[in-house]
């Protein structure tokens, strides 16, 4: 069919004057999709004038690969593969520049460090693929009930960090409860079986003087107050 629309990159070239580049993906004849990069480029008459377009087509499969190898290299160097979230080289790299951006402009800053309670059970009773699932679970919780200015990640194991933007007590002591609540109403669904989540939690908010290793050093001997205390709790100062 002859191309009509504003959408068609022929008709943009004709009425733009400009040469249109689309990406775009044609069956090739042995059945599979191939890349390629469209170029649209009008015909001008003697006067000047558009009379028409023309199209050539280029295989566009190395550019493609190659974007998707640099995306997923960058992918590769922040998140974590299990779970999705940041890990912990992107958490420290925030934490600090949020450091920084504290002492410079006072920015209010907090970390909730927490961890799986009896998580060595969970992984001894059900294997590591319920370990896996179950820090899974965890991490869908922080996705969706993260605010998009904060920053959630796996530190390590079976410990997660967030980083709270503008915190002051009362507001970090909500959120750390929140996700204490959140995941203790959560379920693991595996072989058969249904386990049961909760966290302990160690929360705190940043001082100038603090470091990424001082803030953390101090929110994970918080959390293992809350250990000691009977778990499922948050402890902060």
């Amino acid at each position: 069919p002859l191309c009509t629309t504003d959408y068609c990159p022929l008709v943009r070239a004709m009425k733009t004057g400009h040469i249109q580049n689309t990406e775009a993906f044609l069956r090739h004849k042995l059945g599979h999709r191939v890349p390629v990069m469209i170029r649209s480029m009008p015909i001008r008459n003697e006067k000047g004038e558009i009379v028409g377009a023309v199209e050539t087509f280029v295989d566009n499969s190395a550019n493609l690969t190659t974007r998707r190898t640099i995306e997923e290299l960058k992918n590769l160097a922040l998140l974590d593969p299990l779970t999705g979230l940041f890990n912990r080289r992107h958490l420290e790299t925030t934490m600090g520049v949020r450091l920084e951006e504290l002492r410079r402009y006072g920015t209010g800053l907090g970390a909730i460090l927490f961890d799986i309670d009896d998580f060595k059970h969970i992984n001894d009773s059900g294997g590591h693929d319920a370990g896996d699932e179950a820090l899974r679970v965890v991490a869908r919780n922080l996705t969706a009930n993260t605010r998009t200015v904060d920053t959630a990640g796996r530190w390590g194991g079976d410990e997660f960090l967030v980083l709270v933007e503008r915190a002051d007590p009362s507001a970090l002591q909500m959120i750390a409860d929140r996700y204490r609540l959140l995941i203790e109403h959560s379920r693991v669904q595996f072989g058969g079986a249904e386990i049961h989540l909760t966290i302990s939690i160690g929360a705190t908010i940043a001082q100038s003087s603090d470091t990424p290793e001082s803030l953390v050093r101090r929110a994970d001997s918080f959390m293992y107050e809350s250990k000691s205390a009977g778990r499922n709790r948050l402890t902060m100062r």
